[in-house]
């Protein structure tokens, strides 16, 4: 993201973070902003290297088959990441 003065703001959490604030989407509550930052920890850190690696892997690199080991490896890790209980 640029920002109108024309700084850049990288990372996907930073950006959402930054547009999300003073919405409803960031809560006032200071435990509730906790919640918020352990959805987008647990995003960055479980979803995103299995789910979301395997997906590109296997839907858009053309080269699923050079994977394989990986994609079984994150497929599992992406299954203890749907199973997690909050």
């Amino acid at each position: 993201l640029v920002l109108d003065d024309g700084r850049p703001l990288p990372e996907s959490n930073a950006i959402l973070w930054y547009l999300g604030d003073g919405t409803e989407y960031v809560p006032g509550d200071r435990y509730e902003r906790a919640q918020v930052l352990q959805w987008q920890f647990f995003e960055q850190y479980q979803h995103e290297p299995s789910i979301a690696v395997v997906r590109f892997l296997v839907a858009y690199s053309g080269q699923a088959e050079r994977h394989g080991e990986r994609i079984k490896e994150q497929t599992a890790n992406g299954y203890v990441a749907l199973d997690a209980r909050w």
